[in-house]
Parts: structure tokens; C-alpha cells; sequence
């Protein structure tokens, strides 16, 4: 429902046109910018972060991004939609640790120093619709549509222990640095379909079939010597293929909207290799929750939306989930631009919209020097591309 509600005119209101909806209205707006404030005070009110662990960093920031896609409303149309996206220094540090690899464990050892207490990420999603007939049971409409989802991302870090510890056998010594490596791939097919019961209300179901796999590698200077692979994305993995659903109700109240979603909630497994590769270092049935309030305020040549909102899933506190924001229309243009800020990044997304074609820059800047794991925050950039026809 974003991105096609009624916006108000604020020149044009006379107060004595107010009926008594108007009125209930604005008291609630006035609530609506009270959780604004709140959630707002909320964002830079967690104390540090604990010892970084690589899958839940990746949780929390995969999550972050996965807010954009509520900007990026979906019609009824057969679609293409590709994303890809970056930290800043990523492929300098690949690179990097290729060159550094041939050489000795020295020159090896020189390479994770420079880059301590660094972090990056990398992903690729693309995603295809196509529309199903229209229909109506009882004066519901229906709005089906079948839709593919690929999902493939990547977090690493390199850090150094105060004290010898041992991940997955393998022994790191006090102050030795070392490689923290996680990648996820998530595969979804299956049918979404829209119900509109009454006009202010909207529930959205998303029935798929998923298959997910992931790899958590610990990589130390002697295993990067003579170019040894990081990790073989041939070997044995610990995927899990199920029934899962994502579940979103919206409520419009004129310029103000509202909705709750709850994603990737587990039905029903359906095969695994666990037992031969371990469980998913993920986690098994870990649903995200989210709750959005948006407003939408318009004026003679410019419109915008102010929102905010919190997601949360296992792994990460409530505080990581907090952002708000606003998304900027000039007018009968087809530019827009998505400014949100959270706790770690302020999100700055311009977009260009044609009849058939949307191009869009992605940019997250660290507003926060360091993260999880006493890491440097990274700077990611992206370009979002949708064909619909």
C-alpha cells in the first residue's frame, strides 16, 4: 500500500470544513508524531555492542536493507527486479588478500593487520512476478500474482581475540587476527495474493516454497598462504528446503497509514541435509517482525512521507531496528528520494521512475564510527534496477 495512498493539501485546508473525521484524524496524527519522537529518541539510546558474532551483525544488516524493499511498491505487472550492492573497500580487500596470499605468512599477517576492526558485505537479489487474474468472493477483491525471489549475501570481518579461543577446531592464539566469514542464499517461489476486505483495510499473503543454505568460515593468515580458497562453495552444505509465509495487514486512515508484517515464519520443513552438515548457523524458524507508521504530506510542487518504524528478529536487540525518515517527490516528476537514518547509517536513496523502467542509487553512510565487535561501520553502495511491464 506505499506509495499509492491520498495525501493532504495543507494550503488548501479551511478549518471550518474539519468534520468530525478530520478531527479524530488529527488527534491521531498528533499520536502518530509522538511514536515518531519516541522511536526517534530510541535510535541513539543502546549502550555499545557486545563482541561481534558474524551471523548476528549479518542479521541485523541484512534486515536494515530489506526496509528499502517497502519503498519500492510492487503493481500488478510482470516484473524484473535486480539489486546489487557493496561495502565501499570490498573488492580493494579481495584484492588485497589474493596478492597477499602468495606470498609468505608474514606478508599475510601484515595484510589482516592493516585491515583490523574492518567489516564488509556484499549481496545480489533479483527478483520476477507475474500477474494472475483479478477476482472478487463476496465483495473481497483478490489480487494474485506468482513471484521468484533470489537472495545470495556475504558478511565478513577481521578482528583478533584478547584471549586463545577455538572456533569450529580450529585454534586462534591471543591477538592473532583472523577472518570471520558468512554467506546465505535463499531461494522463494510462490504464490503472493493481495485481499482487500473493506477500502482501508489490506492483508497480503506470500505462500512460497524455500530453499536456504549458509557457510560460517574462521580464516586464519596460515590457511590464506599459497592462495588456499576461503571457503568451497562446492562442498557439502547445511541446506533445509520448507513451507513459508510472509504475513502483512495495512490500515489506511487517509494521510496516515499503518501496518504490521511478520516474514519468513516457518510452516513446515519439508527436507534437509542437517544431519550430514549441521543445522543452519541462521537458525531454524527465525521469523522478522515489523511495525510502520507513515504520514503522507503534500504541498503545490512537492509531496513527501514521513515514517518510522522497527523491525526485529533472534540475534539483534530492538534498538538496531529502529529508523524513520522520509521519502521526497518532486511534483509530477519521476524523481524521488528515500532519506531514512537508524541507529548505524543514514540511508540515502535518489530513484528515477519511468513508465516501464526504475533506476535507483542505493548509499548507506555509517553515521556510527564502529559496530559490532568494536568494527568499522562500512559504507555500502548499490544500484537497484526494475523492468515491469
Amino acid at each position: 500500500m506505499l506509495g499509492k495512498k491520498k495525501s493532504v493539501s495543507y494550503n488548501l485546508i479551511n478549518k471550518q470544513d474539519l468534520n468530525s473525521r478530520e478531527v479524530v484524524g488529527f488527534c491521531m496524527n498528533r499520536k502518530t508524531y509522538l511514536v515518531i519522537l519516541v522511536i526517534a529518541l530510541g535510535v541513539f539510546s543502546q549502550a555499545l555492542w557486545a563482541e561481534r558474532s558474524e551471523v548476528d551483525r549479518f542479521k541485523a544488516l541484512h534486515d536494515k536493507i530489506k526496509t528499502e524493499d517497502y519503498f519500492r511498491p510492487i503493481d500488478h505487472a510482470f516484473y524484473f527486479d535486480i539489486t546489487g550492492r557493496q561495502s565501499k573497500h570490498l573488492l580493494r580487500l579481495i584484492k588485497e588478500g589474493e596478492d597477499a596470499s602468495k606470498q609468505d605468512q608474514a606478508t599475510v599477517t601484515q595484510f589482516l593487520l592493516r585491515n583490523m576492526n574492518t567489516e564488509h558485505y556484499g549481496n545480489v537479489h533479483a527478483k520476477l512476478g507475474f500477474p494472475l487474474p483479478r477476482f472478487t468472493i463476496k465483495g473481497v477483491a483478490f489480487t494474485p500474482d506468482i513471484r521468484g525471489n533470489y537472495d545470495l549475501a556475504a558478511s565478513l570481518s577481521i578482528t583478533q581475540l584478547s584471549t586463545p579461543t577455538v572456533f569450529f577446531g580450529i585454534l586462534i592464539a591471543k591477538n592473532d587476527p583472523f577472518i570471520q566469514l558468512y554467506i546465505k542464499n535463499d531461494q522463494k517461489y510462490g504464490l503472493n495474493l493481495v485481499m482487500a476486505p473493506h477500502p482501508d483495510w489490506e492483508a497480503t499473503m506470500y505462500m512460497y516454497y524455500m530453499k536456504r543454505w549458509d557457510i560460517l568460515e574462521t580464516i586464519t593468515a596460515s590457511q590464506l598462504i599459497n592462495n588456499q580458497k576461503v571457503t568451497n562453495l562446492d562442498r557439502a552444505k547445511n541446506w533445509v528446503e520448507s513451507v513459508t509465509a510472509d504475513f502483512r495487514l495495512d490500515y489506511d486512515y487517509g494521510d496516515s497509514q499503518f501496518f504490521i508484517a511478520i516474514e519468513e515464519l516457518r510452516i513446515q520443513e519439508l527436507r534437509s541435509n542437517t544431519t550430514e552438515a549441521g543445522r543452519l548457523y541462521f537458525g531454524d524458524n527465525v521469523p522478522l517482525f515489523r511495525f510502520q507508521a507513515q504520514r503522507d504530506i503534500a504541498f503545490d510542487w512537492w509531496k513527501f512521507k514521513l515514517f518510522t518504524g522497527i523491525h526485529k528478529r533472534s540475534g539483534y536487540v530492538p534498538g538496531k531496528g529502529i529508523y524513520l525518515g522520509s521519502e521526497v517527490y518532486l511534483g509530477e516528476t519521476p524523481f524521488s528520494t528515500l532519506f531514512m537514518q537508524d541507529r548505524e547509517y543514514l540511508t540515502f536513496n535518489p530513484r528515477f521512475r519511468w513508465k516501464f523502467l526504475e533506476l535507483e542509487y542505493i548509499g548507506k553512510f555509517p553515521t556510527s564510527k564502529t559496530t559490532d565487535g568494536n568494527a568499522r561501520t562500512a559504507t555500502l553502495h548499490g544500484v537497484n534496477l526494475r523492468i515491469s511491464i
